[in-house]
Parts: structure tokens; C-alpha cells; sequence
């Protein structure tokens, strides 16, 4: 299998994410925010929906809101505002599947951002889950 592939979100990487699934790996935009898509296991694209994809990467700004929101929610934060990338930061997204997408804040200042950064789990376009990365092993 060759180490690209081309898209119409461009040429992404192959990258084996070391638990046997496949992921193909780009950045996207003016600030190159970096974004993964999990492949079907032979490596095929044939259910996933790139202008989803695109469209969700495009309004990615919306959704950390959302995001920030529903940490704020969860883990009881005050005096911090959703709007605000100064407590949560660096944002990437992984796309599970079609409806089952993520948001990683790979930076932050709460405990819970150290050492990889804490994700959030959407359902289509609703956050519905943190994760704590905290006690995670590297990969």
C-alpha cells in the first residue's frame, strides 16, 4: 500500500495508528490544523464521506466551541469562557466514522490536559462525551 493517498481533502498520509487500524492523516486550512480519518482495515474510503468531513473541518472554529462547552459542563469549570482558546488549545480531529468524530485539545491548562491533551466526542454535530487522557500510555 503506498503511504498516500490522494482525496478531496488533498494527499494524506497513511499512518498505522499502532492498534491495527489505518488512518489517513493531513492538515487542513490557514491555520493547518492537523485532522485523521480512520480507514476500513484493507485501507478503503469507500464510507467515508469527505464533503462531511470538509464541511465539519471548515466549521471547526463553531465546534470547539461546543466542545469547550461541554467541558465546562462536565468537569464543573468556572469562570472560563467557551470562546476562549486560552485554557484548551490546539485542536485536531478524528473522524471515526461518518457520524462519530472527535475533537482533541492536544494543549491546555487543566490538569486533565497533561500530558496528551483532552478529547471530546461528537455524535454527528452534538458534543457527547469527554475523555481523559490523563492516565493514557504513549502510543
Amino acid at each position: 500500500m503506498s503511504n498516500t493517498m490522494n482525496t478531496p481533502l488533498g494527499t494524506l498520509t497513511i499512518d498505522d495508528g499502532g492498534d491495527g487500524f489505518l488512518f489517513a492523516e493531513g492538515y487542513w486550512g490557514e491555520d493547518e490544523t492537523f485532522f485523521s480519518i480512520r480507514l476500513q482495515p484493507e485501507g478503503g474510503t469507500d464510507d467515508i464521506d469527505f464533503e462531511v468531513i470538509r464541511a465539519r473541518l471548515n466549521m471547526l472554529d463553531t465546534y470547539c466551541v461546543s466542545a469547550r462547552e461541554l467541558l465546562i459542563e462536565r468537569l464543573a469549570l468556572r469562570d472560563v469562557d467557551a470562546a476562549s482558546d486560552n485554557w484548551v488549545w490546539s485542536p485536531e480531529a478524528v473522524f471515526w466514522s461518518r457520524e462519530q468524530w472527535s475533537i482533541l485539545f492536544a494543549e491546555g491548562t487543566l490538569p486533565i490536559c497533561d500530558p496528551y491533551g483532552v478529547i471530546v466526542h461528537f455524535e454527528g454535530d452534538v458534543a457527547v462525551d469527554v475523555e481523559d487522557l490523563s492516565d493514557a500510555e504513549e502510543v
